[in-house]
């Protein structure tokens, strides 16, 4: 997947906490066809940026192994800020982090989540 959104202000440890702040850009090809004259944030780009984000907090890129539990709630604009609130912690198989938090949309929350997640080769 392509990474030319904005994820800043990334903080996290594992046991711990996870925060980011993302903002997709209105040009972001994955916003083509998602929906033409008003386009959406695809959820998937969410879960990609989970991942994305521990991995920077950790330092060691991480990618997506399961989604547990996924609930989207409200849209999300292009050009909007989004802020990922986690905690972490080992996960139930080997080699992984388990995730789970929420993005919101100032207050108005914009997803749940439980994911699983593990160190990319």
């Amino acid at each position: 997947m392509t990474s030319d959104y904005v994820l800043d202000a990334v903080n996290g440890t594992c046991p711990g906490e996870l925060s980011a702040m993302l903002v997709v850009p209105e040009a972001h090809p994955i916003l083509a066809g998602h929906f033409p004259g008003a386009p959406l944030v695809p959820g998937v780009l969410l879960l990609d940026a989970i991942a994305r984000a521990y991995g920077m907090a950790v330092q060691v890129p991480h990618s997506l192994l399961t989604v547990l539990d996924c609930r989207f709630l409200q849209p999300l604009a292009p050009a909007q800020q989004a802020t990922l609130i986690a905690t972490t912690a080992p996960g139930e198989q080997p080699n992984t982090i388990a995730v789970d938090g929420q993005w919101l949309r100032g207050q108005d929350r914009i997803a749940s989540f439980r994911v699983l997640l593990r160190p990319q080769p």
